[in-house]
């Protein structure tokens, strides 16, 4: 028989009753995380739902080495990346006031998604659709909002001092566009679990094939010219999967996405590394040197220096105007993007997601 309490409400007692708690109950919703970075991404998709008592604990999963038993000086052991949590957190340890927020990978867009030979035991995307309290990105990942182009567009505006010019528009669409060969080779191979090409090949792909912000159209050529001859090689395993290739193409529109899309479906993480951290700085670079000559022509030089500082505070990255700055800047806003209202389709289905937990919102 337990002689204190203390042995009795661990940690693991305590969340089952809260998922317990009814549905509408106000208090603290313990929200559990794939890692750190995504904290502010999930704050921003939650804030709509923090009213009437309810708020939102957004963190890393934490738990105490059971080998060393329930003690003080067990060490706390953090529960990081999408199998880990779902491994930790069975349907039934969550609720209302306890929920999983993670990428959705290709979990949404294919039937039963396995991402590794390796692991055929990780296969949970019919779990991840149906259980009401494990919230998905949409996209495949957080860094696919951070890379959306009216995103881009936005944090753009914020280094540069002004808007994104019009002949950078527009091109992540038309990279997206020429690498659907490359991408669906990718799809219909995981599709099948043959794994010909997997992940991995995709993410080669993207950093063989990064997008050319700020090239001329014969670079642009060059580049669609080398997709084409990568996909030639390529294209004998297609020609026997054609049918599958179009069922994948035919769902993808069905929840709204075409070509011009592919781009936020495939690994957000390269995507950003290989194609927006090394393209955008310099080009960034460029515009705020447009802005800093423009002001060096206004009034006096009380009046210049007043509005190089304004310009310097605004932007948040010194006149000297250097590379480096300007990377390190557009990283820290890229991490802490949290205007999701910007991409409206998938911030929606989110935001459904928590109207049918939480009600009228």
């Amino acid at each position: 028989m337990a002689q204190d309490i203390k042995e009795v409400i661990n940690s693991e007692l305590i969340e089952a009753l809260n998922a317990m708690q009814p549905e509408a109950a106000p208090g603290v919703v313990k929200v559990y995380v794939e890692g750190e970075s995504d904290i502010p991404f999930w704050t921003a998709c939650l804030l709509p739902w923090s009213r009437d008592g309810r708020w939102f604990d957004v963190g890393v999963y934490r738990r105490r080495d059971t080998a060393q038993g329930d003690t003080a000086e067990a060490e706390v052991r953090h529960v990081t990346g999408k199998q880990q949590l779902l491994n930790e957190f069975a349907d039934d340890r969550l609720g209302p006031n306890m929920l999983l927020a993670i990428d959705a990978d290709y979990d949404w867009i294919m039937e039963e998604y396995q991402y590794s030979p390796l692991h055929p035991e990780y296969t949970f995307s019919e779990r991840i659709r149906s259980c009401p309290y494990i919230l998905h990105t949409y996209l495949y990942g957080i860094e696919n909002y951070q890379c959306h182009p009216l995103a881009l567009e936005s944090i753009w505006s914020k280094i540069a001092g002004r808007c994104m010019a019009a002949e950078h528009r527009g091109q992540l669409e038309r990279w997206s566009v020429m690498m659907e060969p490359l991408f669906m080779l990718h799809l219909v191979s995981v599709e099948q679990r043959d794994f010909t090409y997997p992940l991995k090949k995709m993410k080669e792909w993207i950093h063989r094939f990064p997008v050319p912000f700020g090239k001329t159209e014969g670079e642009w050529k060059k580049l669609e010219a080398a997709i084409e001859e990568e996909y030639r090689k390529e294209e004998g395993y297609m020609g026997e999967r054609e049918t599958v290739r179009d069922a994948i193409k035919s769902r993808l529109a069905e929840r709204g996405f075409g070509p011009k899309d592919y781009c936020l479906l495939v690994c957000g993480h390269s995507l950003r590394e290989c194609g927006v951290m090394q393209k955008l700085p310099g080009l960034i670079c460029a515009e705020r040197s447009k802005s800093i000559n423009a002001i060096n022509t206004e009034g006096n030089e009380t009046e210049r220096e007043k509005l190089l500082r304004q310009f310097e505070k605004y932007t948040g990255v010194n006149r000297v105007n250097r590379v480096d700055d300007v990377s390190t800047r557009l990283t820290r806003l890229m991490d802490d993007f949290t205007d999701i209202h910007l991409i409206p389709g998938c911030h929606k289905r989110i935001q459904d997601d928590l109207r049918s937990i939480y009600g009228c919102g």
